[in-house]
């Protein structure tokens, strides 16, 4: 719930998604990224993530019970992962392919681990492949 991040890493992913960018747009966008100078300079003081919903009780199946209480129905087009977003099977698709380890892991991992689902829900959220169909449509309306 209450996470240190890591100065390397979020160097590391800074990095990655600035060497993503085309070069013409890198001075544009760099105010909105931490100057290398930082990483070093405040090491010992990198803020925390707080997860603020971490600290309620999570029971998923209650959710969805209470909204669909409520009149909401569980989309049919969306991965195990997303309850809202069409682009989440071929992002999650794309991170594997990249970076061989789901995007979600750590988090799934972490909730494993305090209880909040147990392990085989954690290995089919994880390891299920990404709907194919859900990626094919993602990258048909991306034109990729």
């Amino acid at each position: 719930a209450i996470m240190k991040a890591s100065p390397s890493l979020t160097q590391q992913s800074q990095k990655v998604l600035l060497d993503a960018v085309p070069k013409d747009l890198v001075s544009d966008l760099s105010r909105y990224f931490l100057p290398d100078g930082y990483y070093d300079t405040f090491r010992d003081r990198f803020p925390y993530n707080v997860h603020p919903l971490a600290f309620f009780d999570y029971d998923e199946e209650r959710i969805v019970a209470d909204l669909e209480g409520a009149g909401w129905k569980t989309p049919k087009d969306t991965d195990t992962n997303s309850s809202n977003c069409l682009l989440n099977a071929y992002a999650n698709h794309c991170h594997l392919k990249r970076h061989r380890f789901h995007p979600y892991v750590w988090e799934i991992a972490n909730m494993v681990r305090q209880g909040v689902m147990n392990r085989d829900e954690g290995i089919q959220k994880i390891y299920t492949d990404q709907n194919a169909a859900q990626v094919a449509y993602a990258k048909h309306r991306l034109a990729l």
